[in-house]
């Protein structure tokens, strides 16, 4: 007599059926093929200059992006959070055209170059500027732009003292120094509507930049 057949049983969650399919694949907007992110950075950075952070809605910014409004709280959270990237954005731009390709040396000639740099900057992108000086809610971006400038200076006068370009500087401190003074010399150009006294402006913050830094002629 054949015996009856015997079926082995799988182990709980052994579902060869479901283990079988392949893995559902979600979209990500993280890689942002489209570049997003990039242009809902510039059309708030140009919107908030242009009309102000209070009268900017998240609903316009979008559509100068043209992306959907969903989009900007994807990416940035909520629109003060997006004002701080702003902030970030232009920062970190400063920074690059100030120092970026910069000569290691501790001469007039090389802070000469650093702050001419800065002024073309902002000369370029005025009025944008006007956003970090000026904005309805200046501490927002203010901020983000401070901290992304001042650590940008403060690598490079860490990075010259350690090479011994610079005599031994405290950088964090010297850095805030830098950045107050620079930033009121610009605001003073730019802001105060002196931009005819550019040069002025200019060989007085090279002066005194070299001194805080200890650089001879």
């Amino acid at each position: 007599m054949t015996p009856p057949r015997t079926h082995a049983r799988r182990p709980r969650g052994d579902d060869r059926s479901a283990t079988s399919r392949p893995p559902r694949r979600t979209t990500s907007w993280k890689k942002d093929p489209g570049g997003r992110r990039e242009r809902v950075l510039a059309e708030a950075a140009r919107l908030f200059s242009e009309q102000g952070y209070a009268a900017v809605s998240t609903a316009a910014i979008a559509r100068a992006a043209g992306v959907a409004e969903g989009s900007v709280f994807h990416h940035f959270g909520s629109k003060q959070d997006l004002l701080k990237a702003v902030g970030e954005r232009y920062g970190s731009a400063f920074a690059a055209a100030m120092f970026d390709g910069v000569t290691p040396a501790a001469t007039i000639a090389t802070v000469e170059g650093m702050v001419r740099r800065a002024f073309d900057f902002v000369a370029g992108t005025w009025p944008g500027f006007g956003l970090f000086l000026l904005s309805d809610d200046p501490s927002v971006a203010q901020r983000a732009n401070r901290l992304a400038i001042t650590q940008a200076v403060e690598r490079i006068l860490d990075r010259w003292s350690r090479g011994h370009i610079l005599g031994d500087v405290d950088a964090p401190v010297v850095a805030e120094l830098l950045f107050g003074l620079t930033e009121s010399a610009l605001r003073a150009c730019f802001a105060g509507g002196d931009v005819a006294s550019r040069e002025r402006f200019e060989r007085q913050t090279v002066l005194a930049i070299s001194r805080i830094l200890g650089i001879r002629a």
